[in-house]
């Protein structure tokens, strides 16, 4: 029996070279993209989809009836191949991070979910390309995010070295557990048992790196067809695996550029730099790389394999061995499709340094005595001119102290003046608190504004400020005024500070207006003032009024003028007659 498929949506089922039928499902979808039977006779597709996504897959029996597969038979998602294997186990696999692979239960014809949570991380859009189940029934996913490795309680990316996150589009597996993957853009990978991979592009005789999706098979033969963006290609032998590159050999050595005759054990001083060249009997030679690694000879076999392997070329270089007997194994790898070889080992011997053995450290014991009477003289010469520049330098640190206590004496007498500039501040508050009688009313108030302005404060106006509906009403007086000062302004928290201080109740201190008005306006005001300090009068929990403060100058006041006002404020607070507003 032989099935095509269209990119219109049809199957024609041929027996014997006969047309037997042909299925018509244009009214389900598009082109059919892939097709698998299995071992009951039974022909799984996946179909394109026309306008709607079509969920799940669908198959033509035996009898040549089409029956489809979706959410009430398990599937919540699209179907991108169906492929059987192990014990006839069948799977299907798609698009989604929770609906990547589903399991084919033949007993109650129905698939259950059988995608596993990553334990890495992989793209959006991760789909499953194709698969392949070998014959210990693991299965293999080729992704949008790399081979992945299925074993029913677990799964996880295989390491391909600089292919492991790359694209997979198709995927088949051998009888041995070994697989062949198709990549997007880099060719194919052959992967053994063991986990070592060996890559194939077009120097293997493949047309294109480029490989379709799901075009990967072993024919009855177990020759492996591949499906490329240049055509179509097939193995030259049965069951291909990659050639063995030859094992390499030691062509030359060199201890400090100089050459060594006996290759069968090098020997070698203490971080000597020894220069190794191989060749490996291959055409072309160039197209071949090196890795080595390098270990004690004493270490055992099975601690081997945790040692890596270092990537170098032809030239081995080796400069920082200690004393010691080492073997070196090295193995190549001829580009196109050829594995790593059998290594080489070479056994290295390395002694210490001349320096370190017994009688460099006699004659250095006898240099060593020979100079130190000859330092202890120039020593004891030393030490005379040294005191002599030290009583200098101890002189000059003696003039420093003293500049240091002159400038700690400067500062001290700084200080007093500030301690009197507080006493004389706390002095004027406490007359300005005088002033203020039991239940005092708001012009009772403006006195104590008006003092503000006469007193030797730095204080250039102040004014009481008071809402009435949407208009905020200014009393107060200005330095060399001597008639009270009525303004008006509209209430708007956008445009100046003291509807924002009435909103809100908390005072605001600004040092630099023309710096600081961004962080509370839209645009300044044109009241020319660059220190301000506004201050709520309360009464219980409500702001009846503010004490609004401006100089001209810049960080006229200070967290110590601020505090005074704030208790003088406090302490109108408390007297202002009960309920005046």
């Amino acid at each position: 029996n032989v099935w095509f498929s269209s990119t219109e949506g049809h199957i024609l089922h041929y027996s014997d070279n006969r047309l037997i039928r042909t299925h018509d499902l244009t009214h389900r979808g598009a082109g059919i993209f892939f097709m698998n039977a299995d071992q009951q006779g039974d022909l799984w597709f996946c179909q394109a989809p026309s306008e709607q996504p079509i969920v799940g897959v669908a198959k033509i029996t035996t009898e040549g009836k089409v029956k489809e597969y979706g959410k009430k038979e398990g599937i919540d998602n699209r179907i991108l191949v169906v492929r059987e294997g192990g014990r006839n186990e069948l799977y299907a696999a798609g698009i989604g991070t929770n609906s990547y692979l589903y399991k084919y239960d033949r007993n109650t014809d129905h698939f259950q979910n059988k995608s596993l949570p990553f334990s890495f991380e992989v793209s959006g859009n991760f789909e499953v390309h194709d698969m392949a189940i070998d014959g210990l029934g693991i299965v293999w996913l080729a992704t949008t995010d790399g081979l992945l490795k299925y074993d029913t309680e677990s799964i996880r990316k295989v390491d391909l070295g600089a292919y492991t996150h790359g694209e997979v589009r198709s995927i088949t597996a051998l009888d041995d557990g070994e697989v062949w993957i198709s990549t997007d853009t880099n060719g194919l990978i052959y992967l053994d048992s063991a986990g070592n991979y060996v890559r194939f592009d077009e120097k293997c005789g493949t047309p294109s790196r480029v490989a379709s999706y799901r075009s990967l098979i072993l024919d009855k033969d177990s020759r492996l067809w591949v499906g490329t963006a240049e055509g179509a290609v097939y193995s030259s032998r049965s069951s291909p695996r990659p050639l063995l590159t030859q094992t390499p050999l030691l062509k030359s050595a060199d201890i400090n550029n100089e050459g060594v005759k006996r290759l069968e054990k090098i020997k070698m001083s203490e971080y000597d730099q020894l220069t190794l060249n191989m060749g490996t009997v291959t055409y072309p030679g160039s197209e071949v790389h090196y890795e080595y690694k390098i270990f004690d000879q004493n270490l055992p076999e099975d601690e081997l394999p945790d040692i890596s392997w270092v990537s170098s070329n032809s030239k081995i270089v080796l400069d920082e061995l200690s004393e010691g007997s080492y073997k070196l194994l090295t193995r190549a790898q001829k580009e196109g499709g050829y594995s790593w070889s059998s290594p080489i080992a070479v056994n290295l011997e390395v002694a210490k340094k001349w320096y370190k053995r017994w009688w460099s450290w006699l004659l250095f014991s006898v240099i060593l005595a020979v100079f130190l009477r000859y330092f202890a003289r120039q020593w004891i010469l030393t030490q005379v001119s040294g005191l002599q520049a030290k009583l200098s330098q101890q002189q000059q640190e003696l003039d420093l102290k003293t500049e240091a206590l002159e400038a700690q004496s400067h500062l001290l007498k700084n200080k007093k003046e500030e301690l009197k500039t507080v006493g004389a501040n706390v002095y004027m508050l406490h007359k300005l608190i005088d002033l203020i009688p039991p239940k005092a009313d708001w012009d009772d108030v403006l006195t104590v504004i008006k003092r503000l302005t006469e007193l030797p404060t730095g204080i250039d106006a102040a004014y009481l400020t008071r809402k009435k509906s949407d208009k905020m009403v200014f009393s107060g007086y200005q330095r060399n005024r001597k008639a009270k000062v009525l303004l008006e302004r509209n209430f708007n928290e956008k445009e100046n500070l003291p509807s924002i201080v009435l909103a809100s109740g908390k005072p605001i201190t600004i040092s630099d207006y023309d710096k600081q008005f961004t962080q509370y306006l839209l645009a300044a005001d044109e009241l020319g003032y660059l220190s301000r300090l506004l201050i709520p009068i309360r009464r219980e929990k409500d702001t009846i009024a503010l004490l609004c403060i401006y100089a001209e100058n810049k960080g006229v006041f200070s967290s110590r003028e601020e505090t005074l006002l704030r208790i003088l404020t406090s302490f109108l607070s408390a007297n202002l007659k009960p309920g005046l507003k």
